[in-house]
C-alpha cells in the first residue's frame, strides 16, 4: 500500500516573532511518534535483533514559502529547515546563485524566498511547484505565520479522509486566543483570553459569513484540479472565496464541531486588524463575484 502524501505550507512574510512557534507545532504533529523517518521510539537499547521497520504509513512535505519579509524570518526558517533553502521566481528556482532543475522535494522543512507576492500568489506558486517535484500528493493545508496547529491537526484530518473517500474538505474549530484586550468592530472591548470558533459552512453563508477558519482547514488535491488554484485578485479573502466554491461545485465537505486542531491567535498587529477595512471590503467583493 503506497503511503499518503501531505504537502503543508507555511505561509510568511515578516512574521519572525512567532514563526519558530509555527514552525513547532508542524514539526510536533502526533503521527510522528511512531513514523519519523530513521528514528525507533521506546527501544531498548539492550535489544540484538533488529527488528523490521513497518511500512511508511505516510510521507509529510513542508514548505515554507516567504514573500519579501525584511525581518528575521530568513534567519528563522534557516535554523529549523531540514534542508537547503531554496528562492524561486515563478520560473527559476535556485540555491544561492545557482539555477537548480532536475531535483525533488524530500520530506520535511523546505524554505523558499520569494518575491513580494501577495499572500494567494504565493501560495499558487508553492502549490504548483510541489505538484511538479512530489508525484502523488494526496493532501494539502496551509497555515499563516502567527497561527499553530495542534498536535492532533493532521492525524484527526487524514483519519476524516479515510473514514469518507468523497470528502474534499475536512475542518474544524479552532481555540481563538488574543494576548491583551481586543476591540471588536462594535467598539467593545474582548477580555476573555481564550474562546472557541468556527461554523458550518453552508449556515455561514446563510448569512453571508465566512465560518471557516483556515488554519484548521484541510483540502484534498482533487479541490484543485476541481474548482482552480486561489483566486490571485484577493489577497485576504481568497480563502473563503475557494470555500464558496467548493459548496457551489456540490464537493463533499465535513465540520467537526466538537473537535480543535489549531489555534487561531488574534493582537493587534495582525491583518485581521490592521487591514480590517480592506478584508470587509474584498470579503464583500467575494460575496459579489460568487452571487452570493
Amino acid at each position: 500500500m503506497k503511503p499518503w502524501k501531505l504537502l503543508i505550507i507555511i505561509n510568511n512574510r515578516n512574521g519572525a516573532k512567532f514563526l519558530a512557534q509555527t514552525i513547532c507545532s508542524v514539526k510536533w504533529q502526533t503521527v510522528f511518534e511512531s513514523n519519523v523517518p530513521g528514528v525507533e521510539r521506546r527501544r531498548n537499547i539492550k535489544e540484538t535483533k533488529i527488528r523490521k521497520k513497518p511500512p511508511r504509513k505516510y510521507e509529510i512535505y513542508v514548505l515554507g514559502i516567504d514573500a519579501g519579509s525584511e525581518d528575521e524570518s530568513r534567519e528563522i526558517y534557516e535554523h529549523y529547515a531540514d534542508w537547503t533553502p531554496l528562492s524561486y521566481d515563478g520560473k527559476t528556482v535556485k540555491i544561492g546563485k545557482e539555477s537548480i532543475r532536475d531535483f525533488k522535494f524530500e520530506e520535511g522543512l523546505t524554505p523558499i524566498f520569494m518575491p513580494a507576492w501577495n499572500q494567494s500568489k504565493a501560495i499558487n506558486e508553492a502549490i504548483r511547484l510541489a505538484r511538479d517535484k512530489i508525484d502523488g500528493l494526496s493532501y494539502f493545508a496551509w497555515i499563516n505565520s502567527d497561527d499553530m496547529y495542534l498536535p492532533n491537526f493532521v492525524e484527526k484530518h487524514i483519519d476524516d479522509f479515510k473514514r469518507d473517500k468523497r470528502l474534499m474538505m475536512t475542518y474544524t474549530k479552532v481555540l481563538t486566543f488574543q494576548e491583551v484586550d481586543m476591540i471588536n468592530v462594535k467598539g467593545e472591548r474582548i477580555k476573555q483570553r481564550c474562546f472557541p470558533h468556527g461554523g458550518d459552512l453552508v449556515e455561514g453563508l446563510k448569512k453571508r459569513q465566512n465560518l471557516v477558519l483556515q488554519p484548521s482547514v484541510m483540502l484534498s488535491m482533487k479541490v484543485f484540479d476541481k474548482i482552480g488554484y486561489c483566486n490571485e485578485k484577493f489577497n485576504y479573502a481568497f480563502d473563503f472565496d475557494m470555500w464558496i466554491k467548493i459548496v457551489k461545485n456540490g464537493l463533499q465537505y465535513r465540520f467537526d464541531p466538537d473537535s480543535f486542531t489549531a489555534l487561531y491567535r488574534l493582537r493587534k498587529d495582525n491583518l485581521t486588524h490592521t487591514k480590517h477595512q480592506e478584508i470587509k471590503s474584498e470579503t464583500e467583493e467575494v460575496l459579489r463575484v460568487n452571487k452570493l
